[in-house]
């Protein structure tokens, strides 16, 4: 029974990551900020183990957080992870130009952009299209 439930539980992480990766394809950066947001906060609240150890590891990170700053801090943490998935499930669809338009540099080497340009590049290439296991590029 536990491993039926295990499998209903993976089958059901793959289609979300599948539904989320086209939705990321298609819909424009903008809308993928207030996605993000929204379930970003829906995760922290459903992912309680995960919750848990993010708010260990924010607090690492800034010793001072506790109570309300450390909840705000977990949330965030969330939303940038969430938005983090959907940028990368657009990478595929997105031309070389298109990623290095996207790099801010401000402050960083001409080395240390080519060196996130060749990373996105890379990621682009092979990220696998829809979970089927094709390299995109």
């Amino acid at each position: 029974m536990a491993s039926r439930r295990k499998n209903t539980a993976d089958h059901i992480a793959v289609a979300g990551y599948k539904v989320a990766s086209m939705l990321a394809r298609v819909a424009p950066s903008s809308v993928l900020t207030g996605v993000s947001v929204g379930v970003g906060s829906s995760l922290a609240r459903a992912m309680k183990q995960n919750k848990a150890m993010v708010m260990r590891h924010v607090q690492r990170v800034d010793p001072s957080l506790n109570g309300k700053r450390l909840h705000v801090a977990t949330q965030r943490a969330f939303v940038s992870y969430t938005r983090y998935y959907l940028e990368t499930f657009r990478l595929p669809s997105l031309s070389t130009s298109q990623i290095a338009g996207g790099i801010k540099s401000r402050g960083l080497s001409t080395s240390s952009v080519r060196l996130r340009m060749a990373r996105a590049q890379f990621w682009r290439c092979h990220t696998w299209v829809g979970g089927s296991g094709r390299d995109a590029g």
